[in-house]
């Protein structure tokens, strides 16, 4: 049998309504959605992180600083 692909999916909004912009507030000098990018990386189980956003700096950070893969979400 081949080797198994485990992914990564993490999905940030950029309008949220309830807490606008939540993913972008700092913590601890990161942005709060890096931390379940640097978890993933982390993993000994994931192969690829993929991110589901409609924010361009989380789309910017994401793809430079952690090598994620982008997917764009479309407005509704």
């Amino acid at each position: 049998m081949g080797e198994k692909m485990i992914i990564s999916l993490l999905i940030g909004r950029k309008g949220s309504q309830a807490f606008p912009n939540k993913n972008l507030i700092k913590l601890y000098g990161k942005y709060i959605f890096e931390y379940p990018i640097i978890a993933s990386i982390n993993s000994k189980l994931v192969n690829k992180i993929y991110i589901s956003t409609d924010c361009n700096q989380i789309k910017k950070i994401s793809k430079k600083k952690y090598k994620c893969k982008i997917i764009d979400r479309q407005k509704f």
